[in-house]
């Protein structure tokens, strides 16, 4: 039985892919929206952009 076959079911590159562009989307949304996010993001110069792997 599976929860959501279509995701299940990807190829393990697929899945990592997908996993990394979430990520950055979230880093992304949390940078512009909380406060606390974004200076720790920024003291570590992190951003949506420099995320290149897992």
């Amino acid at each position: 039985m599976f929860f959501n076959e279509e995701f299940e079911t990807l190829p393990r590159e697929a899945i990592e892919a997908l996993q990394l562009k979430r990520l950055k989307a979230m880093v992304s949304r949390v940078q512009q929206s909380v406060p606390f996010y974004r200076e720790s993001l920024d003291k570590a110069g992190i951003d949506a952009d420099s995320i290149r792997t897992l």
